[in-house]
């Protein structure tokens, strides 16, 4: 059941109570959002609860490539309804995760691995094992917004060196000017040296 007709069902049978949303997490830099829904009765108790976690740049949905924080919060506005028992006749699981998951079966493994490593990275920014604080050039996170956005360097030096090293060689006069420590990381990268730390 989509998450439209779980909230039809929830108004028609308790139009009293309330769902709230709350944002857990929204870190920009990976494109990661946490949700939290709750339903609350007409007496404030808290009869239900649901997460969900999007990330904007994920291939498997288009919608999260202009509206993942809404995409979010519909997701666990439906797994709190789900714990009310609305909607899981046949699965507690959004239609939308049902559909994704499907899709994901279908690719290739090329594609699954692609999905494996962004993974992983998301996983490490979000856990601060990646930031622009880093002292590791190969961790510093690549502010392009076309080719290779909000990549670290050290994954664009793995799949495309020469893009850094032209890069460095047609914008390092600008790149000095505008991001010095983008051009020390990117020099870094390359050089295969330690990053110098921030001034």
């Amino acid at each position: 059941m989509e998450v439209k007709d779980r909230v039809m069902v929830f108004r028609t049978n308790h139009p009293e109570w309330a769902i709230n949303t709350e944002i857990i997490e929204n870190n920009e830099a990976t494109g990661s959002v946490i949700f939290k829904a709750y339903i609350e009765d007409g007496e404030g108790r808290i009869r239900g609860v649901g997460h969900a976690h999007e990330f904007r740049d994920d291939k498997s949905s288009m919608v999260n490539k202009t509206s993942h924080l809404e995409n979010c919060e519909t997701s666990a506005i439906g797994r709190a309804l789900g714990s009310l028992g609305i909607g899981i006749e046949s699965s507690y699981a959004s239609y939308d995760e049902v559909m994704i998951a499907l899709d994901k079966e279908g690719r290739s493994e090329e594609d699954k691995k692609e999905d494996d490593d962004r993974a992983e990275e998301r996983k490490n920014v979000k856990e601060g094992t990646i930031n622009q604080s880093s002292n590791r050039a190969e961790d510093y996170i690549w502010p392009g917004k076309k080719k290779y956005h909000k990549e670290t360097l050290g994954a664009i030096m793995k799949k495309d060196p020469e893009y850094l090293k032209e890069v460095l060689k047609t914008k390092e006069d600008i790149l000095q000017d505008q991001d010095p420590r983008l051009l020390a990381a990117i020099k870094a990268v390359i050089s295969k040296t330690d990053f110098p730390n921030a001034e």
